[in-house]
């Protein structure tokens, strides 16, 4: 009867000792195309990989989603692209420690094209950043020889030319916008004419201009306040860092500093004002103003 006892008193325990067992850190799966591009005639070879950068030794079963749809497992980590759509992935396997299994957090998506016309528009993937070159390609279906191309930009054309590449040599902020192609071309002895889709082309600035918000919640007299002043450095590079400078009503407010966040521990009524940074990379020589900021203190 003893024993009896014992056991169903583990029993209990059990599931509360599997419940104190420490979750392990989310992972995030990465998908990322391994043939083709992500703009592709249908036809054309196009396939992406899954894997997981932070523990890629480990045997993962991989599970793929075209527009957060469910298309099942793959024992391979490489998938066959047919389709338009934006695709994600999640890596899957066994532990032997609770809770017995481990998925990772669902890789950013990628969006991919399969066009079925005859003109298609390459650009570039990831989106440029200011002042690099930049190459848009009108490819035709089958690669035969263009007797003219036109490139169109926002609705007008802006450039005509026997090329299939259109080239920035340093892309603008101003060159961003929604490009397409038409092509001719001849082909047994007939000519051919066909027009791409269009494209959105994004160009990054290399500091983005920052937004500086209220970081903490309702402004209450007595109450902590922290300023934050939101930015993104696009470039990538050793020994690159952004310093931040805060002021108040044209005033600075601290030297200057690597932190994005300015806080009031007990904010006051002669708080009140209207803040503004500025984001700054020494190195590029690069500079951003943010928004201006009223702050009001109840």
């Amino acid at each position: 009867m003893i024993l009896l006892h014992c056991f169903c008193a583990i029993l209990i325990l059990l599931p509360r000792a599997k419940c104190q067992e420490p979750t392990p850190a989310p992972i995030l799966a990465s998908i990322t195309v391994s043939k083709g591009s992500t703009r592709v005639f249908s036809g054309d070879d196009l396939r992406t990989e899954c894997s997981v950068p932070d523990d890629p030794s480990q045997p993962w079963r991989y599970r793929w989603f075209r527009d957060e749809q469910d298309m099942g497992f793959y024992n391979s980590s490489e998938a066959w692209i047919k389709r338009s759509g934006n695709y994600s992935c999640r890596g899957e396997r066994d532990t032997k420690k609770w809770p017995y299994a481990l998925n990772t957090l669902p890789s950013p998506p990628l969006q991919l094209h399969v066009d079925r016309g005859w003109a298609l528009l390459q650009t570039p993937v990831p989106p440029p950043i200011l002042d690099d070159t930049v190459i848009l390609t009108c490819n035709i279906r089958g690669n035969p020889v263009a007797t003219e191309v036109r490139f169109y930009k926002d609705g007008s054309e802006i450039h005509v030319d026997w090329s299939n590449e259109l080239v920035f040599s340093k892309v603008t902020l101003e060159d961003a916008g929604v490009y397409w192609c038409r092509v001719s071309w001849i082909e047994k002895y007939v000519l051919h004419s066909a027009q791409s889709l269009p494209v959105p082309v994004n160009v990054l600035d290399k500091l983005e201009t920052p937004r500086l918000v209220v970081d903490s919640g309702q402004v209450v007299a007595g109450r902590a306040v922290r300023i934050k002043c939101d930015t993104r450095l696009n470039v990538k590079a050793e020994g690159l860092q952004i310093e931040y400078h805060f002021m108040k009503n044209h005033t600075r407010l601290a030297p200057v500093s690597s932190s994005n966040t300015y806080t009031i521990w007990k904010v006051k009524e002669q708080d009140a004002g209207v803040y503004i940074c500025k984001a700054r990379v020494r190195r590029l020589d690069v500079e951003r103003w943010s928004n201006t900021l009223e702050l009001k203190v109840d």
